[in-house]
């Protein structure tokens, strides 16, 4: 009976591995830019809310190093509606620093 569980635990970590490694935080893609991406394979989770959850780690990044998140570029694509397809928002930003 306690092998029953086993292949539900087996999944649960798969999935929250794969969620991990779809958003691997905040990289440095210049000399002072940097870009996060923010995807999801359900439609549960709108552009909006992939959008928040972008902005959210811009802007906690770059208040752990003294500044502001500026956005420079955003890029969404939203297909959740097509089966295995994967809506994705990047943010490219930049930190300004605090006056």
């Amino acid at each position: 009976m306690v092998r029953s569980g086993l292949p539900l635990i087996s999944a649960l970590v798969s999935t929250l591995l794969a969620a991990c490694a779809s958003n691997p935080g905040v990289m440095q893609v210049g000399t002072d830019t940097y870009l996060v991406e923010k995807t999801s394979s359900t439609a549960v989770l709108g552009l909006d809310r992939l959008r928040s959850a972008a902005m959210a780690e811009a802007s906690s990044y770059c208040q752990n190093h003294s500044g502001t998140a500026e956005i420079v570029e955003e890029t969404a694509t939203d297909p959740s509606l097509l089966p295995g397809r994967t809506s994705r928002v990047a943010l490219r930003f930049r930190c300004e620093p605090w006056p």
